[in-house]
């Protein structure tokens, strides 16, 4: 009886420690730490009957047969007593079991301990590239976003030109950078950072270009119409102005800069989105070709 209860004790004892241990590492996972450690600390207990039974086991033992008697084993006819020997007191009696099964539990929380540890670790480094990968993008959408008001800007396009040249060597640097940071956002083996670092310098760059240029560029009568085309477009895009002169100078700005430079197609639809509910459907900036174009050799 006293080995079936062993038994009985390993076998759940044994379930008991699987199921604290997924029940910790699904804790682990949702990042709730102090729930795991202390269902692991919980299983010590556990383990110690796993690996120590007969203390358990022996008055488990002794219980039962308080309460239900002798069994045939107990009742049965004692053997003689055994002669006494004096024992050697140059013998040791060490209990190696005790000190297996000792070993075997540390070796075991220790594994535990090691194992939460990595898995924290490895939690750690993947909330780490989550939130650079986050701060990447962020970086990379404010770029997206500085750039696209100002190709939908076309007060902005008459003010910086050469950010609208695909002539000028440093927007061609920032076409170029543009592409490969969208590339490498969807390319996991891409080096991202690189590119959106890239990104930045070249938006910088040719920002910082088209404003010190400004018109200067032009030939002196382009520079002067296209200054006379940004009023008429002021006045065009007041939506607080005269119906009939907000008309007039819309189609005098388009016959000025019409020919002198290339204005983005976002600008065009913007400009077609904020003058179409004012302007009669014949005047529509979508019947007027804004866009020049060169023949880049």
């Amino acid at each position: 009886m006293h080995e079936q209860l062993q038994w009985i004790l390993l076998i759940l004892g044994n379930m008991a420690l699987i199921s604290i241990a997924v029940a910790a590492f699904t804790r682990w996972t949702r990042g709730e730490t102090g729930a795991a450690v202390s269902m692991v600390l919980g299983a010590v207990p556990i383990a110690g009957v796993v690996f120590f039974p007969d203390a358990l086991t022996g008055l488990l033992h002794d219980f039962v047969g308080t309460f239900l008697g002798p069994n045939d084993a107990d009742t049965a006819t004692p053997s003689p007593p055994q002669p006494k020997h004096d024992p050697d007191p140059a013998a040791v009696n060490i209990p190696w079991g005790t000190i297996a099964s000792g070993a075997g539990l540390l070796l075991t929380l220790a594994a535990v301990v090691a194992l939460l540890h990595l898995l924290h670790r490895h939690h750690q480094r993947r909330a780490k590239d989550q939130l650079r990968r986050t701060e990447l993008e962020t970086r990379h959408d404010q770029v997206l976003n500085d750039y696209a008001a100002f190709v939908t800007d076309i007060l902005a396009v008459l003010d910086r030109p050469a950010l609208a040249d695909i002539t000028v060597a440093e927007t061609v640097r920032l076409i170029h950078a543009l592409d490969a940071a969208r590339d490498a956002r969807t390319n996991p083996g891409a080096d991202y950072r690189t590119a959106v670092t890239e990104l930045e310098i070249a938006w910088k760059a040719a920002d910082r270009h088209a404003r010190k240029q400004g018109t200067d560029l032009l030939p002196a009568p382009e520079r002067r119409a296209v200054k006379q085309a940004r009023l008429l477009l002021t006045t065009a895009l007041d939506e607080d102005g005269n119906s009939h002169e907000r008309q007039l100078a819309y189609r005098r700005a388009m016959r000025l800069i019409e020919d002198i430079i290339d204005v983005p197609k976002e600008a065009v639809a913007e400009l077609a989105n904020t003058t179409r509910l004012s302007l009669p459907p014949h005047e529509s900036p979508q019947t007027v070709t804004l866009t020049k174009t060169k023949d880049h050799r």
